[in-house]
């Protein structure tokens, strides 16, 4: 699972050269970026950089967002939290709203459940709130890049040393990070897995904590993008034809054939409580979810 950021956006801006489907129908909408989770999942659209929401939320109000810009946003169980574009405050909605967030300005937020979160100030300090947990609330000091979090713990890169911090709860390891230095972390239930540094614009992925059906072994190779959700993960390069990989449990593990892997521009794992979850933004601005709790979603284009 991971936050979205929309500093993130200019490689998927150009893979956007079309933006009709095949029948030759406007498409109302051309997303770019993509945060799932068990229960719904969030896109934000190149158009507004504002996000729409889809999937099973009508009783939470996690799809309840205001059509505003935002430069950040992520979704947990029930709530989703987003950073606005104009002032760089917090909003949530769904269980989170229910928690006063910090003050001040951010630049991303993480959240995967729906009683805390976790968000980076303009400054690169870490702040989180909510319920209190084995210490999820209390993040390292210092500065910090690359935010992600889990239902019960998170991770970030400090920015001296590129080193993996996290905080939480640690009863599988999944806290215990290896040392080096790293590109990128992201933060499943009980499992934790990043993207070393290597000398080339790819890194290679390595998994700690939970061994649960095997979703802390990352396959081998150099990989542009990394997502942990609960149950598995998944590891994209996009390449001249784009490759995909997923692990962990069977309905994420299970690629659709209907996938078009040279397409795809952003990718997230999510899962918790009501099932697994995978969503893929593909080049022409489109989304394609599998797992067992997509089987109701409605995808808007």
């Amino acid at each position: 699972m991971k936050h979205r950021s929309t500093a993130s956006l200019l490689f998927c801006l150009l893979l956007l050269s079309a933006c009709d489907d095949s029948s030759g129908a406007k498409q109302k909408y051309s997303f770019v970026n993509i945060s799932t989770c068990a229960s719904h999942a969030c896109a934000i659209d190149i158009n507004t950089f504002a996000i729409t929401c889809f999937g099973n939320c009508e009783s939470s109000g996690a799809c309840d967002v205001p059509p505003i810009p935002v430069k950040s946003f992520s979704v947990g169980d029930f709530s989703t939290c987003l950073i606005r574009q104009d002032d760089s405050s917090i909003l949530c909605v769904g269980g989170m709203a229910a928690f006063t967030p910090p003050t001040g300005t951010f630049n991303q937020i993480a959240t995967a459940d729906d009683n805390f979160a976790c968000a980076l100030r303009s400054d690169n300090t870490l702040a989180c709130w909510g319920d209190e947990y084995e210490g999820r609330t209390q993040p390292p000091a210092g500065t910090f890049y690359g935010l992600d979090c889990g239902p019960f713990h998170c991770c970030a890169i400090a920015t001296d040393t590129r080193t993996v911090s996290c905080w939480g709860s640690n009863d599988y390891g999944q806290s215990s990070p290896p040392s080096g230095e790293f590109m990128a972390v992201t933060v499943g239930q009980a499992t934790t897995c990043g993207l070393r540094m290597t000398e080339y614009a790819t890194g290679t992925a390595t998994c700690w904590g939970s061994d649960f059906q095997g979703i802390d072994l990352a396959p081998s190779g150099y990989w542009a993008e990394l997502s942990m959700g609960s149950g598995g993960g998944c590891v994209f390069d996009r390449g001249s034809m784009g490759h995909l990989d997923c692990w962990g449990y069977p309905d994420i593990a299970t690629i659709p054939d209907d996938i078009d892997i040279s397409q795809i521009s952003a990718i997230d794992v999510g899962g918790g409580t009501a099932g697994t979850s995978v969503c893929v933004v593909n080049g022409p601005g489109t989304v394609q979810c599998w797992g067992s709790g997509t089987r109701y979603w409605e995808i808007p284009r």
